[in-house]
């Protein structure tokens, strides 16, 4: 049985992530970020989801400005069986947001999509074509609390 922990956000955490998972299910490559990116990532409310001291998860909110938020999590294709922990996890981290919280998922990434729907969110944009870095198509969801 694995042991869990929850740390704050930590560069490494993410490389790890990708190690594990090059071009991962949820169409997020890593290393498309700039430093100055992943510094300000960890300045936000992220954190990382640990398993046995690996990675298996890493997530938060950035607030664009007061009331809105934009929320993202990458994982490990493996992380299915940590996702009761990754959405308990999740839902403490949104709950007191107040506002709107943003998210897209990746078009064609329906366990993406039916987290989002579990997690409280709706689809306000149905198709955000080209949306991600690698120009794949996203779809744009919101959750007003």
């Amino acid at each position: 049985m694995a042991r869990y922990a929850v740390e704050p956000f930590e560069y490494w955490h993410m490389k790890a992530l990708e190690c594990l998972a090059p071009g991962d299910a949820a169409g997020f490559v890593f290393s498309e970020l700039t430093a100055a990116q992943c510094r300000y990532l960890q300045t936000q409310n992220s954190w990382t989801l640990l398993a046995d001291t690996e990675p298996v998860a890493c997530g938060g909110t950035m607030e664009m400005w007061p009331g809105r938020h934009q929320v993202w999590v990458y994982t490990t294709p493996t992380a299915g069986r940590c996702m009761v922990r990754i959405s308990r996890l999740a839902k403490l981290i949104i709950e007191p947001i107040v506002g709107r919280i943003e998210s897209t998922v990746r078009a064609d990434f329906k366990q993406g999509h039916r987290w989002a729907k579990m997690m409280g969110f709706e689809v306000e944009a149905p198709l955000m074509r080209g949306y991600s870095p690698r120009g794949e198509d996203h779809v744009g969801y919101v959750r007003i609390q």
